[in-house]
């Protein structure tokens, strides 16, 4: 539903996701099927829509786009992965920034840096400081920032839709049959 707030039991997010695809039946052919609507799903339909506008794109999603994980994210963006500086990913926030400008998508992206935490070796002056199982401070600031989650899947949702795709809920009951050309 438009302007949802999705409820887990987690809890409430504090954002809310402003997409609601439009009612539609399942193609009887489609030339690419998109499995998931949360950030990487939109982005995979929405960027094969540009390079392959000739071709017919189909984003499944089981209950509404950002129902799964991309909906309950912290919103935090970082310049490495969890494993570290990785070969050939080259600079991934500015990367990010342009795939936003590309695809129009407005998420609120600020990028002033994060505090990496550790509970060895923190910093004397640490913004942050507090017991959990032991002393947690900040260590070292690391290039990344934060967005808006919920705008960020919706931001990507009309980007897919404007481009056409074709977002569709499908209950999860529902089985759907693939055909190789």
């Amino acid at each position: 539903m438009l302007g949802s707030t999705l409820k887990t039991r987690w809890g409430d997010p504090p954002w809310r996701i402003e997409f609601c695809s439009s009612v539609r039946p399942i193609p009887k052919e489609i030339d690419f099927a998109v499995i998931g609507g949360g950030f990487t799903g939109l982005s995979v339909a929405a960027w094969l829509r540009r390079f392959e506008p000739s071709k017919s794109v189909a984003l499944f999603e089981s209950s509404q786009v950002g129902a799964g994980s991309s909906g309950r994210t912290g919103g935090m963006t970082l310049a490495e992965t969890a494993a570290g500086d990785l070969p050939g990913l080259g600079d991934v926030l500015a990367g990010f920034s342009d795939i936003l400008k590309e695809l129009g998508v407005e998420c609120d992206l600020s990028i002033p840096g994060a505090w990496e935490l550790g509970r060895t070796a923190g910093l004397p002056d640490s913004p942050i400081a507090w017991a959990d199982s032991g002393g947690l401070r900040a260590v070292k600031q690391v290039p990344g920032g934060t967005i808006d989650p919920g705008k960020l899947v919706s931001g990507l949702a009309r980007s897919a839709d404007t481009l056409g795709v074709q977002i569709l809920s499908i209950p999860k009951s529902r089985k759907l049959n693939s055909r190789s050309r």
